[in-house]
């Protein structure tokens, strides 16, 4: 069975009841909180509710979360503001705390239970990931002393909300009770028959969502046939998350399924178009198979072609519903100029934040990677956050975050030169299959140790030239790699991801182009007695655009930011020169 789509089954509750909806009204009254009801992505939980028109993406519903007016006091975070963010753009979790906030006493005063419950769903969403948040980060350093009062009063409003109107029968918030039953939520013990009884009681009342929890648990205690009927019901009802999983056991052909690639991806996108913070892994799904990112999901290309702008639509779309492995994508998308997005260091770091809050490693690796290094005019480089954060992804045990502390301690970075912490943490790394940490712990037995002067002069010069490689031109593979913390005692000169740049066919010219005042490098491959005839063939008078050639051993120039493109020595044809933009 595919490894990601099984993944994704065994965690579909985990995203459920962690991720939530960023679409935020400014709530100064009940009328204005009740318009978030407008939102097409909330039908799929509703009771008796209709299939939908088939529809796009609607970006301009996104625009409420960005009222929140992130202008009132001064930016005291490292973090850089978004200036006029796109309306697709999810909000900070300052921004969401807020909206909460003053949403709180106009539900607390209205009589619609469905306000009352989009609030109470969105709020207890919101400080479930905060204190979760706040646990791991208790491993590396020292917890808060008492939860902040409004985190509080949001958790004990919101409660109060689900179960007054749970012991009203509401269908909606008897779900919602059945969630914290299942999964041991809100200081309630894990009791899955009592949640089996709170989602029968809400299916009985033509809550479509319900009949997806409980095809979940009878597909989870080994009965797919009875799980498939409550899916199909589910389905019936235009729900997300019915699509979503019935969509893909008829993909894969999964439980006596017929695979059958055409009704399995129509499910899918039914999924994506209608998904909602309850269920967001439809639209990433959709998204990544778009993109051609899902290869453990085959799917031949007559019944999908790839389209990496409808792909991003999706993805942002799940990624705006607090879908974390899809923050994650878009924090990559905006870094590395994937799914024709342009290089945005700021939004850049703002998914990823969001992804890191929620506990991936990817996310909080990212992020140490920007903070190492800076952007000019963005936001300064920070030694302590960078250590931090690879600190935190480090105790998810990532393999490149175990190779950056021992990177850290080798080098000094916001930490002391600590040599037996630097080989510790290479030895987990390279338990953990990092192929560069061994290569560090035999460097440093021969005391070959790297200095901060490498570190400048190496390897933040090697992050930089590949974040400006992705975005000179395209790139024919979309598949996303890795930027590995670099280990300047093995760097080569053709070691550019092949993947790297934008899609085809993206107009570039939003993004950063060098100056009209620039210098042109052109490394080749050889011996440096080879360097005078070299240059003899390259500098002629038909190729003004080359200034100099260096040879090999030259790695200091690296200190520029210089992206390399590789020529074999002696070759007959004139080699190339790569313009760069010295930083």
């Amino acid at each position: 069975m595919p490894e990601v789509p099984e993944n994704m089954q065994d965690n579909i509750a985990q995203m459920e009841h962690s991720t939530y909806d960023a679409r935020r009204a400014q709530p100064q009254s009940p009328a204005q909180f009740a318009s978030r009801n407008q939102f097409p992505e909330r039908t799929s939980s509703t009771v008796h509710s209709q299939p939908q028109q088939a529809q796009t993406h609607d970006h301009g519903a996104y625009a409420q979360s960005a009222t929140y007016d992130s202008m009132d006091h001064p930016n005291f975070s490292p973090f850089p503001v978004l200036r006029n963010p796109p309306p697709n753009v999810p909000p900070t979790d300052e921004q969401r705390e807020a909206n909460l906030e003053r949403a709180r006493m106009a539900v607390l005063s209205t009589t619609d239970p469905e306000m009352q419950l989009a609030w109470a769903q969105d709020a207890l969403a919101f400080v479930e990931v905060a204190a979760q948040n706040e646990a791991r980060l208790s491993t590396i350093q020292p917890p808060r002393p008492n939860t902040p009062q409004i985190e509080r009063q949001l958790r004990t409003d919101a409660m109060n909300i689900v179960n007054f109107l749970a012991g009203q029968q509401h269908p909606k918030a008897e779900f919602i009770k059945g969630m914290w039953l299942e999964f041991g939520k809100f200081g309630y013990r894990i009791d899955r028959k009592d949640a089996f009884r709170a989602y029968t009681r809400a299916a009985e009342k033509g809550y479509a969502r319900a009949e997806y929890r409980i095809g979940m648990q009878f597909e989870s205690s080994g009965e797919p046939d009875k799980a498939i009927r409550h899916y199909e019901r589910g389905v019936a009802m235009a729900d997300s998350a019915s699509y979503y999983r019935l969509g893909m056991m008829i993909l894969l052909g999964q439980h006596g399924q017929r695979q059958d690639y055409r009704k399995g991806l129509e499910y899918i996108r039914l999924a994506a178009q209608s998904c909602d913070q309850n269920a967001p892994q439809g639209a990433y799904v959709y998204g990544m198979l778009l993109a051609g990112e899902l290869p453990q999901v085959s799917v031949p290309e007559s019944f999908l072609t790839r389209d990496p702008n409808v792909a991003r639509v999706n993805i942002e779309k799940a990624a705006y519903h607090g879908f974390a492995k899809a923050q994650v994508k878009m924090g990559a998308a905006y870094e590395l100029c994937q799914l024709q997005c342009d290089f945005n260091p700021a939004l850049s770091l703002h998914y990823n934040a969001l992804a890191a809050r929620q506990g991936e490693p990817e996310a909080e690796m990212a992020i140490s990677k920007w903070f190492l290094c800076g952007h000019d005019g963005v936001f300064e480089k920070n030694d302590e956050l960078a250590f931090g954060y690879a600190q935190r992804a480090a105790q998810s045990g990532l393999p490149t975050a175990e190779f950056a502390l021992g990177y850290f301690y080798e080098v000094g970075i916001f930490v002391p030169v600590d040599l037996r912490e630097a080989r510790s943490w290479y030895a987990k790394a390279a338990a953990s299959g990092n192929k560069d940490a061994s290569g560090r712990i035999d460097s440093i037995s021969r005391s070959k140790t790297l200095s901060r002067k490498d570190h400048e002069r190496l390897a933040v010069s090697r992050i930089k030239s590949t974040r400006y490689a992705h975005q000179r031109g395209p790139s024919l593979d979309s598949t996303p790699e890795q930027i590995e913390m670099p280990d300047p005692s093995r760097m080569s000169l053709n070691d550019q991801p092949s993947s790297s740049a934008a899609y085809a066919g993206r107009a570039s010219s939003a993004r950063p182009r060098p100056p009209a005042s620039r210098i042109t490098l052109c490394l080749i491959l050889g011996p440096a007695q080879l360097l005078e005839s070299i240059q003899t063939c390259v500098k002629r008078p038909d190729r003004q655009d080359l200034d100099m050639v260096v040879p090999l051993g030259h790695m200091d120039l690296l200190d520029l930011g210089v992206v390399v493109l590789c020529i074999r020595p002696l070759a007959p044809v004139v080699p190339l020169a790569v313009p760069v933009v010295i930083p």
